[in-house]
């Protein structure tokens, strides 16, 4: 259906004679104000099946964004590194974060549950608690509550965690090791407790230390040689590398990992997917009104002539009202 068929259409059914007359751009205002409520009509039911789903299959966008510090669409090229918006988001529908699927909560939960307000810690509720497997998104009305150094942006996708966020219950990680008998090498290093809270995905350098009043050993190249790190992922230390083993330790060397809180946090993008129901072009139906297939369309011209006909108290407002919700 074109547009001017639309027009047409409502002349029709709203039954021109005998009734006020509408100018095209009025026909088009209503035509507009009819789409934004189909959209909510939809939108608030296109969970119960597919059905009502592809009522709107449309207007669902898939894209591609970044993301840094809980916040997207941020642009991570080295000369820009800015965020920015969603501008023809209208209705969030699922997403991703790092390849996990989010689950997508109201802008109130979302502060309970990642603590992002700034006023309480992250939800210990096994039920719902947001981990990296288990990410969260929203929408939400202001980035200064996620960071107070980012602008106010009313489109911007909010998820946690992100990959340095930190996790409720930071502790430190330990480490236990193997030495050669012989030699006093570092032949084997174990993850006895992966902490909680590091920043994710890093890698870290152990510090190489000795038990509380010893005397270092004095001898052999190895001693201060060993060179230690690790790797973490969703805050948690995860494997091991043993770059220089060293040589002539004993039982009295100490392998000392950073607390979490005791790390410069370097801050690393995120890859989000989200799909959503979007503004039509310039928030008019009518710029693309050729395009809706015919249900959608014809729909939309019966909600606008029940709107025209309330509009001038016409005696065909109950009669269009009942028609556009058969």
């Amino acid at each position: 259906m074109t547009l001017t068929e639309a027009r047409a259409q409502l002349d029709i059914l709203i039954d021109k004679v005998d009734q006020a007359y509408f100018t095209v751009l009025e026909k088009n205002t209503f035509l507009n104000k009819a789409g934004v409520e189909y959209f909510d009509k939809y939108y608030n039911a296109m969970g119960a099946n597919q059905l009502l789903r592809d009522k709107l299959g449309y207007f669902i966008k898939n894209i591609f964004i970044r993301g840094k510090a809980g916040v997207a669409p941020y642009d991570d090229n080295p000369t820009r590194q800015t965020y920015g918006s969603v501008e023809d988001y209208l209705h969030l529908l699922s997403g991703t974060v790092n390849g996990k699927v989010a689950k997508v909560v109201s802008w109130e939960d979302f502060q309970y549950l990642s603590g992002d307000n700034g006023t309480v810690a992250p939800s210990e509720d096994p039920y719902n608690r947001a981990d990296h497997d288990h990410p969260i998104m929203t929408i939400g009305p202001t980035l200064a509550q996620i960071d107070p150094s980012i602008d106010f942006n009313p489109n911007g996708i909010y998820y946690y965690p992100h990959n340095d966020a930190v996790i409720a219950g930071a502790r430190d990680a330990t480490l236990s090791y193997v030495l050669d008998s012989n030699t006093g090498e570092i032949l084997q290093v174990n993850i006895t407790d992966p902490g909680a809270g590091y920043a994710s995905p890093s890698t870290i350098p152990v510090g190489i230390g000795f038990t509380s009043g010893t005397t270092p050993l004095t001898t052999g190249t190895g001693l201060g040689a060993a060179s230690i790190t690790v790797n973490t992922i969703g805050g948690q230390v995860v494997s091991v590398n043993i770059i220089n083993g060293g040589a002539n330790y004993g039982s009295n060397l100490q392998l000392q990992m950073p607390s979490p809180t005791s790390l410069t946090t370097v801050t690393s993008s995120d890859s989000l997917t989200i799909s959503y129901v979007r503004e039509p072009i310039s928030r008019k139906i009518t710029n693309e009104f050729a395009q809706l297939n015919s249900s959608m369309a014809h729909e939309i011209v019966q909600i606008a002539a029940r709107m025209m006909s309330a509009a001038i108290e016409s005696s065909n407002y109950e009669v269009q009202n009942n028609e556009s919700n058969l």
